[in-house]
């Protein structure tokens, strides 16, 4: 049977969240993975949802007319990217 392989746990930063990371980081505060399978890491990521909150919201703030988000391109920081909506 296929299923998906887990690369990350996103949790809000409350304490029972931290308590449960700090636990299956094996009470190390600077490993940012854990060990679910032995092929590969699983990495626990804090508050991710609040920072796609505020890049939304930046984005939808912007001044410009098209509300045009520029970016670097993740695998060429040469290039860059737009997007709008």
């Amino acid at each position: 049977m296929k299923c998906f392989i887990v690369v990350a746990v996103v949790t809000d930063n409350v304490r029972v969240n931290q308590n449960m990371l700090m636990k299956l980081t094996e009470g190390s505060a600077d490993k940012h993975y854990f060990l679910l399978s032995s092929d590969y890491p699983t990495f626990a990521m804090f508050d991710t949802v609040h920072l796609l909150k505020n890049i939304r919201n930046n984005w939808l703030n912007l001044k410009n007319i098209t509300k045009t988000f520029i970016f670097p391109d993740f695998d060429n920081n040469k290039l860059v990217r737009k997007a709008n909506f």
